[in-house]
Protein backbone atom coordinates (compact mmCIF):
# COMPACT_ATOMS: atom_id res chain seq x y z
CA UNK A 1 0.00 0.00 0.00
CA UNK A 2 1.14 3.32 -0.69
CA UNK A 3 1.92 5.85 2.17
CA UNK A 4 -1.07 8.41 1.86
CA UNK A 5 1.30 12.21 2.81
CA UNK A 6 0.74 12.74 6.98
CA UNK A 7 1.65 15.72 8.60
CA UNK A 8 4.32 15.89 11.24
CA UNK A 9 1.42 17.56 13.24
CA UNK A 10 -2.21 18.02 12.54
CA UNK A 11 -4.06 19.66 15.29
CA UNK A 12 -8.50 18.39 15.53
CA UNK A 13 -11.07 19.36 18.30
CA UNK A 14 -13.45 16.97 19.37
CA UNK A 15 -16.13 19.44 20.91
CA UNK A 16 -13.26 21.71 21.93
CA UNK A 17 -11.15 19.22 23.26
CA UNK A 18 -7.69 19.63 21.09
CA UNK A 19 -5.46 17.20 20.32
CA UNK A 20 -2.52 17.00 18.34
CA UNK A 21 -1.87 14.24 16.27
CA UNK A 22 2.10 13.54 15.85
CA UNK A 23 3.35 11.21 13.31
CA UNK A 24 6.24 8.79 14.67
CA UNK A 25 8.37 9.41 12.24
CA UNK A 26 8.09 13.28 13.68
CA UNK A 27 8.33 11.90 17.31
CA UNK A 28 11.50 10.08 15.96
CA UNK A 29 13.47 13.41 14.81
CA UNK A 30 12.04 15.77 17.48
CA UNK A 31 13.28 13.59 20.45
CA UNK A 32 14.31 10.16 19.79
CA UNK A 33 10.88 8.44 20.48
CA UNK A 34 11.16 4.71 18.66
CA UNK A 35 8.85 4.34 16.13
CA UNK A 36 7.55 0.99 17.61
CA UNK A 37 4.40 1.54 19.71
CA UNK A 38 5.14 -0.67 22.71
CA UNK A 39 8.72 0.97 22.58
CA UNK A 40 7.60 4.30 22.63
CA UNK A 41 4.89 3.80 25.14
CA UNK A 42 8.27 2.36 27.36
CA UNK A 43 10.60 5.71 25.94
CA UNK A 44 7.85 7.89 26.86
CA UNK A 45 6.99 6.85 30.34
CA UNK A 46 10.60 8.37 31.39
CA UNK A 47 10.35 11.17 28.16
CA UNK A 48 7.43 12.49 28.26
CA UNK A 49 7.35 15.95 29.46
CA UNK A 50 10.29 16.72 27.45
CA UNK A 51 8.45 15.27 24.61
CA UNK A 52 5.06 17.03 24.87
CA UNK A 53 6.50 20.35 25.63
CA UNK A 54 8.98 19.49 22.39
CA UNK A 55 5.25 19.62 20.43
CA UNK A 56 3.92 21.98 22.06
CA UNK A 57 6.68 24.79 21.44
CA UNK A 58 6.08 23.62 17.44
CA UNK A 59 2.57 25.18 17.78
CA UNK A 60 2.38 28.99 17.60
CA UNK A 61 1.18 31.74 19.27
CA UNK A 62 -1.94 32.28 17.29
CA UNK A 63 -2.77 29.20 18.51
CA UNK A 64 -2.31 29.62 21.94
CA UNK A 65 -4.20 33.36 21.32
CA UNK A 66 -7.38 31.25 20.21
CA UNK A 67 -6.96 29.50 23.53
CA UNK A 68 -7.31 32.11 25.47
CA UNK A 69 -4.16 32.17 27.07
CA UNK A 70 -4.78 28.09 27.99
CA UNK A 71 -2.50 25.50 26.60
CA UNK A 72 -3.23 25.24 23.00
CA UNK A 73 -3.77 21.53 23.04
CA UNK A 74 -5.26 18.96 25.52
CA UNK A 75 -3.41 16.10 24.64
CA UNK A 76 -0.90 14.85 22.01
CA UNK A 77 -1.80 11.31 20.41
CA UNK A 78 1.46 9.29 18.54
CA UNK A 79 -0.01 7.53 15.73
CA UNK A 80 -0.71 5.94 13.10
CA UNK A 81 2.33 3.27 13.55
CA UNK A 82 0.65 1.19 10.94
CA UNK A 83 -1.66 2.04 7.70
CA UNK A 84 -3.98 -0.72 8.45
CA UNK A 85 -6.39 -1.79 11.62
CA UNK A 86 -5.70 -2.50 14.25
CA UNK A 87 -4.30 1.27 14.55
CA UNK A 88 -1.53 1.40 17.47
CA UNK A 89 -1.05 4.82 19.11
CA UNK A 90 0.25 6.46 22.62
CA UNK A 91 -1.89 9.02 23.93
CA UNK A 92 0.65 11.78 25.91
CA UNK A 93 -0.79 14.41 28.56
CA UNK A 94 0.44 17.98 28.01
CA UNK A 95 2.30 17.50 31.30
CA UNK A 96 4.24 14.59 29.75
CA UNK A 97 2.36 11.63 31.73
CA UNK A 98 0.63 8.53 29.25
CA UNK A 99 -3.79 8.51 29.48
CA UNK A 100 -5.01 4.88 29.00
CA UNK A 101 -8.07 6.09 27.04
CA UNK A 102 -9.20 8.98 25.76
CA UNK A 103 -12.39 9.43 23.94
CA UNK A 104 -11.89 12.64 22.69
CA UNK A 105 -8.38 11.51 21.81
CA UNK A 106 -9.53 8.62 19.53
CA UNK A 107 -12.17 10.27 18.23
CA UNK A 108 -9.87 13.07 16.96
CA UNK A 109 -8.04 10.08 15.66
CA UNK A 110 -10.33 8.16 13.97
CA UNK A 111 -11.59 11.21 11.91
CA UNK A 112 -7.72 12.07 11.12
CA UNK A 113 -7.19 8.18 9.86
CA UNK A 114 -10.57 9.03 7.47
CA UNK A 115 -9.23 12.27 6.69
CA UNK A 116 -5.67 10.45 5.26
CA UNK A 117 -7.38 7.76 3.95
CA UNK A 118 -6.81 4.71 6.37
CA UNK A 119 -10.45 4.39 7.29
CA UNK A 120 -13.68 4.44 4.95
CA UNK A 121 -17.09 4.97 5.55
CA UNK A 122 -18.79 3.02 7.52
CA UNK A 123 -15.85 0.54 7.96
CA UNK A 124 -15.04 -0.90 11.45
CA UNK A 125 -11.59 -0.86 13.02
CA UNK A 126 -9.63 -1.34 16.38
CA UNK A 127 -7.53 1.40 18.13
CA UNK A 128 -4.28 0.34 20.87
CA UNK A 129 -3.30 2.71 23.25
CA UNK A 130 -0.16 1.70 24.56
CA UNK A 131 0.56 2.87 27.94
CA UNK A 132 3.97 1.38 28.64
CA UNK A 133 5.27 -1.89 30.21
CA UNK A 134 2.86 -3.54 28.11
CA UNK A 135 -0.39 -2.81 28.78
CA UNK A 136 -2.55 -2.21 25.93
CA UNK A 137 -6.10 -0.56 25.79
CA UNK A 138 -8.08 -1.65 23.24
CA UNK A 139 -11.44 0.36 21.89
CA UNK A 140 -13.21 -1.29 18.70
CA UNK A 141 -15.29 1.69 16.84
CA UNK A 142 -17.21 2.70 13.27
CA UNK A 143 -18.49 5.63 12.10
CA UNK A 144 -21.95 6.21 12.56
CA UNK A 145 -25.02 9.04 13.00
CA UNK A 146 -26.69 10.88 15.54
CA UNK A 147 -28.57 14.23 15.84
CA UNK A 148 -27.54 14.50 11.63
CA UNK A 149 -23.92 14.30 12.65
CA UNK A 150 -21.60 12.33 11.41
CA UNK A 151 -19.01 10.79 13.94
CA UNK A 152 -17.59 7.98 15.53
CA UNK A 153 -19.06 5.25 17.95
CA UNK A 154 -16.38 4.10 20.36
CA UNK A 155 -17.20 1.19 22.20
CA UNK A 156 -15.79 1.82 25.84
CA UNK A 157 -15.83 -1.63 27.05
CA UNK A 158 -16.99 -3.36 30.27
CA UNK A 159 -17.15 -0.45 33.66
CA UNK A 160 -15.70 -1.08 36.57
CA UNK A 161 -16.82 0.56 40.17
CA UNK A 162 -15.47 0.59 43.54
CA UNK A 163 -12.44 1.26 45.09
CA UNK A 164 -10.45 -0.84 43.85
CA UNK A 165 -11.30 -0.51 40.53
CA UNK A 166 -9.52 2.80 40.35
CA UNK A 167 -6.47 1.69 42.46
CA UNK A 168 -7.90 3.86 45.38
CA UNK A 169 -6.90 4.03 49.21
CA UNK A 170 -10.19 2.46 50.50
CA UNK A 171 -9.33 3.59 54.56
CA UNK A 172 -9.00 7.09 53.20
CA UNK A 173 -12.41 7.14 51.71
CA UNK A 174 -16.08 7.63 53.48
CA UNK A 175 -18.54 4.74 52.35
CA UNK A 176 -21.77 7.18 51.88
CA UNK A 177 -23.84 4.42 50.77
CA UNK A 178 -22.99 0.41 49.21
CA UNK A 179 -21.99 2.78 46.04
CA UNK A 180 -20.88 6.32 46.63
CA UNK A 181 -18.36 7.56 48.80
CA UNK A 182 -17.09 10.58 50.05
CA UNK A 183 -13.98 11.76 49.20
CA UNK A 184 -12.27 14.00 52.44
CA UNK A 185 -10.38 16.51 50.47
CA UNK A 186 -13.20 17.07 48.07
CA UNK A 187 -15.78 17.49 50.86
CA UNK A 188 -13.41 19.28 52.59
CA UNK A 189 -13.34 22.15 49.40
CA UNK A 190 -16.79 22.17 49.41
CA UNK A 191 -19.79 20.84 51.56
CA UNK A 192 -21.82 19.79 48.37
CA UNK A 193 -19.26 17.30 47.40
CA UNK A 194 -20.28 14.75 49.17
CA UNK A 195 -21.63 11.54 46.72
CA UNK A 196 -18.91 10.47 44.93
CA UNK A 197 -18.80 7.62 42.11
CA UNK A 198 -15.84 5.80 41.34
CA UNK A 199 -15.36 4.42 37.85
CA UNK A 200 -13.21 2.52 35.86
CA UNK A 201 -13.44 2.83 31.85
CA UNK A 202 -10.24 2.06 30.84
CA UNK A 203 -8.71 5.02 32.63
CA UNK A 204 -10.05 6.31 36.64
CA UNK A 205 -12.98 8.47 37.35
CA UNK A 206 -14.79 10.12 40.72
CA UNK A 207 -17.40 11.32 39.43
CA UNK A 208 -19.42 13.64 42.30
CA UNK A 209 -23.69 14.15 42.06
CA UNK A 210 -24.84 17.57 42.79
CA UNK A 211 -28.21 18.56 43.94
CA UNK A 212 -28.72 21.36 41.91
CA UNK A 213 -27.04 22.88 39.16
CA UNK A 214 -25.80 25.92 40.79
CA UNK A 215 -23.43 23.62 42.92
CA UNK A 216 -21.46 22.61 39.67
CA UNK A 217 -18.40 24.77 39.52
CA UNK A 218 -17.59 26.77 36.29
CA UNK A 219 -14.48 26.36 34.20
CA UNK A 220 -13.61 29.82 35.09
CA UNK A 221 -13.38 29.03 38.62
CA UNK A 222 -11.66 25.42 37.57
CA UNK A 223 -9.08 27.37 36.40
CA UNK A 224 -8.64 29.79 38.99
CA UNK A 225 -4.97 29.06 41.65
CA UNK A 226 -7.51 28.54 44.20
CA UNK A 227 -9.47 25.41 42.59
CA UNK A 228 -6.73 24.46 40.40
CA UNK A 229 -3.53 24.38 42.49
CA UNK A 230 -5.99 22.03 45.14
CA UNK A 231 -8.04 20.16 42.48
CA UNK A 232 -4.26 18.93 41.11
CA UNK A 233 -3.35 17.62 44.38
CA UNK A 234 -6.38 15.48 44.07
CA UNK A 235 -6.20 14.20 40.76
CA UNK A 236 -2.78 14.33 39.25
CA UNK A 237 -0.81 11.59 39.31
CA UNK A 238 1.84 10.92 42.41
CA UNK A 239 5.46 11.00 41.26
CA UNK A 240 7.33 7.79 42.12
CA UNK A 241 7.73 7.08 45.68
CA UNK A 242 4.75 9.25 47.14
CA UNK A 243 2.04 6.91 45.73
CA UNK A 244 0.91 5.96 49.33
CA UNK A 245 0.74 9.39 50.43
CA UNK A 246 -2.61 10.00 47.99
CA UNK A 247 -5.93 8.15 48.15
CA UNK A 248 -5.63 7.93 44.20
CA UNK A 249 -2.11 6.15 43.28
CA UNK A 250 -2.72 6.43 39.67
CA UNK A 251 -4.27 9.84 40.25
CA UNK A 252 -8.06 10.34 39.00
CA UNK A 253 -10.30 12.25 36.41
CA UNK A 254 -12.72 14.38 38.33
CA UNK A 255 -16.05 15.07 37.40
CA UNK A 256 -19.01 17.21 38.81
CA UNK A 257 -22.48 16.01 37.80
CA UNK A 258 -26.60 17.18 37.56
CA UNK A 259 -29.15 14.69 36.62
CA UNK A 260 -32.53 16.28 36.40
CA UNK A 261 -35.60 14.75 36.88
CA UNK A 262 -36.37 13.49 33.47
CA UNK A 263 -32.94 11.39 33.38
CA UNK A 264 -32.41 11.43 29.79
CA UNK A 265 -29.07 14.67 29.84
CA UNK A 266 -26.65 15.01 32.27
CA UNK A 267 -24.71 18.50 33.12
CA UNK A 268 -21.20 17.87 34.01
CA UNK A 269 -17.64 19.85 34.29
CA UNK A 270 -14.79 17.80 34.21
CA UNK A 271 -11.16 17.89 35.79
CA UNK A 272 -9.00 16.01 33.76
CA UNK A 273 -5.46 13.89 35.24
CA UNK A 274 -2.79 15.24 33.81
CA UNK A 275 -4.70 18.03 32.32
CA UNK A 276 -6.74 20.55 34.31
CA UNK A 277 -10.36 21.51 33.52
CA UNK A 278 -11.43 20.84 29.87
CA UNK A 279 -14.44 22.09 27.80
CA UNK A 280 -15.34 18.03 27.40
CA UNK A 281 -14.04 14.33 27.37
CA UNK A 282 -15.37 11.51 26.14
CA UNK A 283 -14.18 9.12 28.49
CA UNK A 284 -15.88 11.62 31.30
CA UNK A 285 -18.88 11.36 30.02
CA UNK A 286 -18.83 8.04 29.84
CA UNK A 287 -18.35 7.36 33.22
CA UNK A 288 -20.91 10.22 34.26
CA UNK A 289 -23.54 8.25 32.17
CA UNK A 290 -22.02 4.73 33.96
CA UNK A 291 -22.24 6.13 37.33
CA UNK A 292 -25.86 8.12 36.95
CA UNK A 293 -27.06 4.20 35.67
CA UNK A 294 -25.21 2.52 38.80
CA UNK A 295 -26.79 4.80 41.60
CA UNK A 296 -30.36 4.59 39.78
CA UNK A 297 -30.49 8.54 38.93
CA UNK A 298 -31.48 7.88 35.09
CA UNK A 299 -32.38 4.27 33.29
CA UNK A 300 -32.57 5.88 30.04
CA UNK A 301 -30.11 5.14 27.09
CA UNK A 302 -28.93 6.90 25.45
CA UNK A 303 -28.30 9.99 27.82
CA UNK A 304 -27.21 13.45 26.28
CA UNK A 305 -24.12 14.89 29.19
CA UNK A 306 -24.25 18.20 28.21
CA UNK A 307 -20.49 19.92 28.64
CA UNK A 308 -19.26 23.26 28.31
CA UNK A 309 -17.43 22.24 24.74
CA UNK A 310 -20.69 20.84 23.70
CA UNK A 311 -22.68 17.56 24.28
CA UNK A 312 -22.15 13.78 24.15
CA UNK A 313 -24.19 11.03 23.85
CA UNK A 314 -23.87 7.62 25.88
CA UNK A 315 -25.24 4.35 25.38
CA UNK A 316 -24.82 2.32 28.36
CA UNK A 317 -26.25 -1.52 28.51
CA UNK A 318 -26.40 -3.86 31.22
CA UNK A 319 -25.18 -7.42 30.09
CA UNK A 320 -24.63 -10.66 32.08
CA UNK A 321 -20.99 -9.39 32.56
CA UNK A 322 -21.66 -6.14 33.82
CA UNK A 323 -22.23 -3.00 32.57
CA UNK A 324 -20.97 -1.91 29.05
CA UNK A 325 -21.15 1.54 27.22
CA UNK A 326 -20.16 3.57 24.02
CA UNK A 327 -19.78 6.75 23.27
CA UNK A 328 -20.50 8.76 19.94
CA UNK A 329 -17.17 11.11 18.76
CA UNK A 330 -17.72 13.83 16.55
CA UNK A 331 -14.34 15.65 15.54
CA UNK A 332 -13.03 17.93 12.88
CA UNK A 333 -9.53 19.47 11.65
CA UNK A 334 -8.68 22.15 13.95
CA UNK A 335 -7.27 25.43 11.57
CA UNK A 336 -4.79 26.39 14.11
CA UNK A 337 -2.00 24.34 12.90
CA UNK A 338 -1.31 22.74 9.88
CA UNK A 339 2.51 21.42 9.08
CA UNK A 340 4.36 22.79 5.96
CA UNK A 341 5.98 19.59 5.09
CA UNK A 342 4.80 16.17 5.13
CA UNK A 343 6.75 13.84 7.56
CA UNK A 344 8.84 10.53 6.13
CA UNK A 345 6.87 7.46 6.14
CA UNK A 346 9.72 5.16 5.57
CA UNK A 347 9.57 3.67 9.74
CA UNK A 348 6.04 2.54 9.05
CA UNK A 349 4.93 -0.58 8.28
Amino acid sequence: MDSPGIDEISVYSARGNVYAIASPAFAYKLCGVPCNAPEAADFLLENGARFANAVLERIPAAAIAMRQGRSPIDGIVLAPFRHHSPFDAVIINTDGTLAERSGNGLTNLARFLYDVSLIGNGQAFELRVHTGNGIVTETHGQAGKTDDLTGYWLAMGQIGFGASAVHAARDRLIAADDKCFEVPPLRAFDPTWRRSVLVNVGNPHCVTFVDEPSQLPANEDLRSTRYFDYLKEISYKPVSGVEEQSIFRQGINLQWAHVPPEGDAIHARIFERGEGPTDSSGTSATAITSAAHHIGLTRKTPVRVIMPGGTAVVEVSEMPSGTVARYFGVAERSGMYRSPHNAPTSAMP
